[in-house]
């Protein structure tokens, strides 16, 4: 008895598929429009603009040494020892800043040569 179920099962599993049509025929072709010539779609473009100079930001503040510390994004290259960096507070510069030579990471260490920096400035080059 149980044979015989199985052989019914595969039966009506197979006979089953083999009825089906498949609806997406890559050899029918739609009908041809006279003076129309059909051109092959064109892959979307991509524009990639790398950026242009380092952004860091100030993660912590020393007024009395008159130092701060700057964290960059993991990839982008540090600015180099005596270097001249500019402080951005929501767009307007507020201070200038001397990279030192204390490095670690993606974290640096410049003295604020002028102005007033706070923890979470923007930190770029001009």
């Amino acid at each position: 008895m149980r044979w015989e179920s199985l052989w019914l099962a595969a039966a009506l599993a197979t006979a089953g598929c083999a009825t089906k049509k498949n609806i997406y025929d890559a050899s029918e072709q739609p009908p041809a429009v006279p003076g129309v010539t059909a051109a092959p779609p064109k892959p979307p473009t991509v524009i990639v603009t790398p950026a242009t100079g380092t952004r860091g930001r100030i993660t912590s503040v020393n007024l009395t040494a008159r130092h701060v510390v700057v964290s960059y994004p993991i990839g982008i290259p540090l600015p180099v020892v005596d270097q001249k960096l500019f402080v951005y507070r929501a767009g307007l510069k507020v201070a200038e800043l001397k990279v030192s030579k204390e490095r670690i990471d993606v974290n640096l260490v410049a003295d604020i040569t002028s102005g007033e920096c706070r923890a979470g400035d923007e930190v770029r080059p001009d």
